[in-house]
């Protein structure tokens, strides 16, 4: 809705349009994302397990070659902004407009996936355990209309909050082939070499400014057309870093000399292009129709890059822990949406619309944090126009995706404490030179989709 938008919420949809403001305008409401995601673990190419003549370990490959791990499902529960319709992104936008300018400040929280969590001892763990994801934007902004042009700009200001959790594997010695599964004696074999697996968590905040530009010209009163732009931001998140030890690492190594840990990530720069038209019956809105075109730049993220500075053991005697490096390599977002309004009745106002987009995440790296992969959208609503200025706005979104099945998983179980280090050249620590130690974890099936509910109550003086 870059072009249709006409309330304080164009603080971020399109702040050229903060021009259209007549007097004081309100808008309290929040998105709530239900996010439904499964992974069912491939099962390891070779498995060591009792002879079942003998009970001897041997090695065997037989009915039970590539059985695959037991699925595991996302859940929202212990996290802040979980509710019963999903995870929950509020936002409050208040604006004032004059004859030919407005101005408006809000705070809001982008929809988004919010809370992961997967089990602590399942297939997924070294990939992920939990991911706690909050934005929040803090936006001031204005709109100025001349002739048939409005030009509009809002400054932000954003705070990202993240707990994230996955299990470590603190062998120092390397074993990247496919009989790792020393434990397996079952028909999943989901606890393998677990006396080494060290569940991490982090918990880290930072903030990056932001801008929102945008111009919106109306060509004819049945036609107008909007750009709305906003700039990438750069966050380097700054924390602190938790390590359950097990009964496996010695007592004198199981110290963590410095908890700190920083993370750097980057929001994209995303542009949007639109164009509406509406049917007008004595200069009045009987129905809309608004194309728009989308674009994010979420190439610009490689890897996500845990630093850690501490190490384990006691002063004079600590292995360095290193890194945590999680590959991305994603790809920029292309998305098409086409939707409009129908004014049904003085007080009710009919929504529809639909989408299609391209996924962020290339199937060598898709994980469990982030599930962008191709995607169609459809989506309903309502607005309902009540007296003394009050307007209920609902809305429903249904996210179509199509399984994922990955074979070729670039993302690897983290082992800090191994001498095999980028760029991963060393003979005597590396079992594969060029390819980072740890065993794949990312093959598998991947099932996702999104249902979106929205709620507002708006107010206009």
């Amino acid at each position: 809705m870059v072009v249709s938008v006409d309330d304080a919420s164009a603080l971020y949809f399109n702040p050229a349009n903060l021009a259209k403001l007549k007097g004081l305008a309100v808008l309290l409401g929040s998105n709530f994302s239900f996010v439904q995601a499964d992974y069912t673990r491939d099962g390891l190419d070779r498995r060591i397990q009792p002879d079942p003549t003998t009970g001897e370990i041997s090695l065997a490959w037989g009915d039970r070659y590539n059985t695959p791990f037991h699925t595991v499902s996302r859940t929202c529960e212990e996290g802040a902004l979980c509710t019963p319709l999903g995870f929950a992104a509020p936002m409050l936008f208040v604006g004032y407009g004059g004859e030919d300018w407005g101005v408006a400040a809000g705070v809001y929280g982008p929809p988004g996936v919010g809370v992961s969590e997967f089990e602590k001892d399942g297939a997924q763990r070294f990939s992920m355990i939990r991911q706690d994801l909050a934005v929040m934007w803090l936006g001031a902004g204005a709109g100025y209309q001349v002739g048939p042009v409005r030009f509009g700009a809002t400054f932000l200001m954003g705070k990202l909050d993240i707990i994230f959790s996955q299990a470590l594997d603190a062998n120092v010695t390397v074993i990247q082939d496919d009989a790792t599964s020393k434990a397996y004696t079952g028909e999943a074999s989901d606890f393998y070499s677990q006396s080494f697996d060290l569940p991490m968590t982090m918990d880290a905040t930072g903030w990056a400014p932001g801008a929102i530009l945008a111009v919106a010209w109306d060509a004819l009163p049945e036609l107008e057309f909007a750009l709305s732009v906003q700039t990438a931001s750069s966050f380097d998140a700054k924390g602190e870093l938790q390590i359950e030890f097990t009964d496996a690492i010695p007592a004198d190594l199981a110290t963590l000399s410095d908890n700190s840990v920083s993370l750097e990530t980057t929001l994209p720069w995303i542009a949007r292009l639109g164009a509406r038209w509406t049917y007008l019956v004595n200069d009045e809105p009987l129905f809309d129709v608004e194309l728009d075109g989308g674009f994010e730049s979420w190439s610009q993220n490689d890897i996500v890059r845990l630093e850690i500075p501490g190490g384990f053991g006691e002063p004079g005697s600590v292995t360095p822990i290193g890194a945590v490096v999680l590959p991305k390599n994603w790809k920029d977002v292309y998305g098409v949406r086409l939707g409009g309004s129908i004014h049904v009745f003085d007080w009710w106002t009919a929504n529809l619309g639909t989408f299609v987009e391209t996924g962020a995440v290339p199937e060598e790296t898709t994980n469990l944090d982030v599930y962008s992969y191709n995607r169609l959208g459809v989506g309903v609503g309502s607005s309902f126009h009540l007296p003394y200025g009050l307007e209920v706005e609902l809305g429903y979104e249904h996210i179509f995706q199509a399984d994922r099945k990955v074979s070729n998983s670039e993302v690897r179980a983290n082992i800090p404490l191994s001498l095999c280090t980028e760029p991963y050249t060393s003979t005597a620590a590396c079992p594969n030179l060029g390819t980072p130690p740890g065993q794949p974890v990312g093959n598998g099936v991947y099932e996702t989709s999104f249902d979106i509910f929205g709620l507002a109550l708006a107010y206009n003086y």
